[in-house]
């Protein structure tokens, strides 16, 4: 059965650019499992870009960990992880201990570097 074209036109408006909602400050660490950026939303680009050299306004930005797992293998969809990290996230988002899920950004185009998921 053919997908709804109104569904197929919300699912492309929903995948993005990393570069649309983020400003990637830079690699915090890579792991057995994905790496992690630093980054800020995109609309406090400008905002970061201004204060970067002002401890005092920095400390009033709001910085976000984005972590884009490694991929599965070539053909076999998603990595199971990391849908099982995003599960797990989602479940535990209250518990004090544990990082708050925001987003998960699929980038379906782009360079190997740059396409995959993204949380």
């Amino acid at each position: 059965k053919m997908a709804d074209p109104s569904f197929r036109a919300e699912k492309a408006m929903m995948r993005r650019s990393i570069e649309d909602s983020f400003h990637v400050l830079g690699k915090v660490n890579e792991g057995t499992f994905g790496v992690v950026y630093k980054a800020v939303k995109a609309e406090d680009k400008e905002k970061y870009e201004r204060f970067k050299h002002n401890a005092a306004e920095l400390s009033k930005m709001t910085f976000l960990a984005i972590k884009k797992p490694k991929n599965s293998r070539e053909g076999e969809g998603f990595n199971k992880d990391a849908v099982r990290e995003i599960a797990l996230l989602k479940e535990l988002s209250r518990h004090q201990n544990i990082v708050t899920l925001r987003d998960v950004v699929l980038c379906p185009e782009g360079s190997a570097a740059t396409k995959g998921l993204y949380l």
